[in-house]
């Protein structure tokens, strides 16, 4: 199960919709408010616009720490081409994140 979400409303189905509007994370927060409104209710498109409080950073450092562990490790999203098909083609609630290790991804 994938850790709670810091900003409020930002579901798995909201977040495939940034990832598909913007496409990788990095896009969505640097998108802007009047991109943002086009694709999310305001409330949200204002969080997603500010900077990251700091109390929302310590929740990816497990990721970070897994990262930096090898190379041989990535993080996919679904706008990434490497994200696994399998994935994408046999379940309907695609995870918007998934975790590979080695050079099958």
């Amino acid at each position: 199960m994938a850790p709670p979400h810091p900003h409020s409303g930002l579901g798995p189905r909201t977040a495939r919709r940034l990832l598909a509007a913007f496409g990788l994370p990095d896009a969505v927060f640097s998108a802007g408010l009047p991109a943002l409104l086009q694709v999310v209710p305001e409330p949200l498109a204002r969080e997603l616009a500010q900077a990251p409080a700091p109390t929302s950073m310590p929740r990816w450092t497990p990721a970070e720490h897994w990262l930096a562990a090898s190379t041989d490790h990535a993080l996919l999203t679904l706008a990434d081409p490497e994200y696994p098909q399998a994935l994408l083609t046999t379940r309907t609630r695609r995870p918007c994140c998934s975790r590979s290790a080695g050079s099958n991804c």
